[in-house]
């Protein structure tokens, strides 16, 4: 019930190949929990890794709607389809974390960074 060390220990589960144990740890952060958007960050990730990428994008979708003031989701949406190349929509989905910035700041430079590389 540490939710530090949950996030922490499912980064580690992933880094070992276990990617069932790693997703189960993510899941288990209470939603109350501030790490909880970073979990289901993770989440979606590591569904990417494993090949599920329609399940990994669906999740990055829910998540979104249900918060749609945060840019990281968008963002998360960007990096999985510029790492398969897919550079058009992930420009979209970076075009969408921007949006949501209400004000740009030095540590947003990443977004614009990834955005500039699709």
């Amino acid at each position: 019930d540490f939710p530090a060390a949950q996030l922490m220990l499912g980064s580690v589960q992933e880094q070992m190949g276990n990617h069932q144990a790693a997703q189960e740890t993510y899941r288990s952060i209470d939603a109350e929990s501030s790490l909880w958007v970073k979990a289901q960050l993770r989440a979606a990730f590591n569904l990417d890794r494993v090949g599920d990428t329609e399940g990994a994008l669906k999740q990055l979708a829910t998540l979104s709607r249900s918060m749609p003031d945060r840019y990281d989701p968008w963002l998360t949406k960007g990096d999985i389809l510029r790492g398969h190349k897919q550079f058009g929509e992930a420009i979209q989905a970076y075009n969408e974390a921007v949006a949501r910035l209400k004000n740009v700041e030095k540590h947003h430079w990443p977004i614009f960074y990834v955005r500039g590389i699709a």
